[in-house]
């Protein structure tokens, strides 16, 4: 079962999956979400997950993190700009790091 936090919530989802001896995943319980080619809501969308899906992170230990494009996670939100990379059908793709849960998993 994935348990998922927030990146505002746990400063380190590495140590989230190595106290789990598990891989991390990224996803989200409560809303839809974007996979892309790059760090940048200007990269190519590949896919929108739908909300309570997740994918692998690229990194077993939810490391990656880098600094890329500004995003919101809805309207109104803050600005951020750390992007994780994921696996989706086995190529590194880039999610909006902020609007996302990374952690241990998979989802049960």
């Amino acid at each position: 079962m994935l348990t998922i936090a927030t990146s505002s919530v746990i400063a380190s989802p590495v140590a989230a999956a190595q106290a789990a001896d598990q891989p991390c995943y990224v996803g989200s319980w409560s809303a839809a979400w974007n996979v892309r080619s790059g760090t940048s809501t200007g990269s190519t969308l590949i896919v929108r997950m739908p909300k309570a899906s997740e994918l692998p992170a690229w990194h077993a230990d939810c490391s990656g993190v880098v600094t890329g494009g500004s995003y919101q996670c809805h309207s109104g939100a803050p600005t951020y700009n750390t992007w994780i990379p994921v696996k989706y059908a086995g190529v590194k793709r880039w999610t909006a790091f902020r609007c996302v849960g990374a952690g241990a998993g998979p989802m049960g």
